[in-house]
């Protein structure tokens, strides 16, 4: 780990994960560190803020700006769950105070080169992945950033102080991270797509967009950039001036932009990093396993596949990562078979471009279960995905009503209010048929009824469970 020079106070403002470990390693460069947030105090994890406290750290509960940036701070490091419009970020600007996000900090303070994904859908597949690519390629890898995998969750900030020079840093990153760089710059970004989501956050398109474009724009010439050369956005930002080189990602055709290259031909899948070079094959379509079934995820493949290349993974080692890649918890899982119905939990979908992209990768006709807490998206493109692919859709959550409606009002109207996930499961069960699917496919946040998408969809695998051994 490198160590900062960091005089005065550094007021770490939110004790999530982001903030704690960002804390705790600012205390071990000796660093003067007031830890706030807003609280309740019961919701916080009071035994790390003991932590925090027992390191030399200071701890409040911040009612004001002027406490959670108190005199003499030199420098704010903002948890991504902290939007900017907060007052103690306007404070700290107010008075010149850099602020920087916790994989700012994190940057700063790694001796390893990062492998950085950010996008709106495939961010956490596309890591795993290109995790495991390193992996089977003898290459040190540490997950970390946004990941939400059940058996991962570790921040940028602690990967950064246990990682050596030798190894990489493969991160998943939001754009509410990205949000307060000035000089993250991964050895190799991407970015997965750029779609509806986060609109209660963001005011528009263009800012979300301009928020994701920001994890290549500290980039040197020296590094990379992979980018969906089939999404509006992304070549947008493509297109713009970038210093790093770029590698073009499309499912459908070769891409016929400047740069390297990974695409799908013949049902087999190519990279070529560098113009004229000759490309390689990744695999064929017919090597990918169910857990990359679908257009979406051969797109996550070729992400995956050009940013291990960029940092030395070899072919050998991609295409046993490819191969025999087991998928992610929450996203497109399947749970248990009962009564010949398949239950698949797809809770990590929180938006409709997901829902639309799941729905496509099914082969069997659905059951639907949708809704949850709204987050200002149009839900319009489910109703001809749910037209192709379900028989049956359960709405429930805070957007339910808004949700039947805009499918009802676009030719959808298989539907059904349900108050909550105990009810859609049951309902399903009797509703599905042998050979048919019952699928969790919000499209929407979890958190009307849940504390996140994790909790959402551990509650479906227990409510699936229960019905294992229940009559027909």
């Amino acid at each position: 780990m490198k160590r900062l020079d960091l005089p005065g106070v550094t007021a770490v403002i939110g004790s999530g994960r982001s903030g704690l470990d960002a804390a705790l390693a600012l205390l071990s460069m000796g660093a003067l560190v007031v830890l706030s947030d807003r609280g309740p105090m019961e919701a916080l994890n009071q035994e790390r803020i003991a932590d925090v406290i027992a390191h030399g750290g200071q701890f409040t509960l911040a009612t004001h700006p002027e406490q959670a940036v108190p005199a003499g701070t030199k420098l704010v490091v903002l948890s991504p769950g902290v939007p900017l419009t907060a007052p103690p970020v306007e404070r700290a600007r107010s008075l010149g105070i850099p602020v920087w996000s916790e994989i700012e900090l994190g940057a700063r303070l790694s001796e390893a080169p990062i492998a950085a994904i950010t996008g709106t859908n495939g961010k956490t597949t596309s890591t795993l992945l290109l995790h495991e690519m390193f992996v089977r390629s003898g290459i040190t890898s540490r997950v970390c950033g946004n990941i939400s995998a059940d058996h991962v969750k570790r921040t940028l900030v602690a990967a950064a102080c246990e990682a050596t020079a030798d190894s990489v840093l493969t991160a998943e990153i939001s754009s509410f991270q990205l949000e307060s760089t000035l000089a993250f710059a991964p050895h190799v970004g991407a970015i997965t797509n750029v779609t509806p989501d986060h609109l209660d956050r963001y005011t528009n398109m263009e800012q979300y967009a301009a928020a994701k474009a920001k994890i290549f724009a500290s980039q040197s010439a020296d590094q990379w950039a992979v980018l969906n050369a089939d999404n509006f956005y992304c070549r947008q930002i493509g297109e713009r001036p970038i210093k790093s080189r770029r590698v073009w990602v499309s499912s459908l055709r070769k891409p016929e932009l400047t740069g390297g290259k990974a695409w799908c031909e013949d049902d087999r899948l190519f990279v070529s990093l560098r113009s004229g070079e000759k490309p390689l094959q990744i695999c064929q379509v017919s090597d990918l396993p169910m857990s990359l079934s679908g257009r979406h995820n051969i797109e996550n493949v070729l992400t995956a596949s050009s940013m291990a290349l960029a940092l030395g993974a070899n072919a050998e080692g991609i295409f046993q990562a490819v191969s025999t890649f087991k998928g992610v918890a929450h996203r497109m899982e399947t749970v248990a078979v009962v009564n010949e119905v398949t239950y698949i939990n797809n809770s990590m979908c929180t938006n409709t471009e997901a829902a639309v992209s799941s729905l496509a990768a099914l082969r069997t006709p659905a059951i639907v279960i949708a809704g949850g807490a709204g987050k200002g998206l149009d839900y319009a493109p489910m109703a001809a995905a749910l037209t192709q692919t379900a028989r049956f859709t359960l709405l429930m959550g805070a957007n339910a009503e808004e949700m039947q409606q805009v499918l009802h009002h676009n030719g959808y109207t298989h539907t059904k209010l349900v108050s909550n996930l105990e009810s859609a499961v049951a309902q399903a069960s009797k509703l599905a048929c042998p050979g048919e699917c019952v699928i969790l496919c919000p499209a929407a946040a979890s958190f009307d009824m849940f504390r996140d998408f994790e909790d959402r969809g551990t509650t479906f695998r227990r409510l699936v469970s229960a019905l294992v051994g229940k009559p027909s």
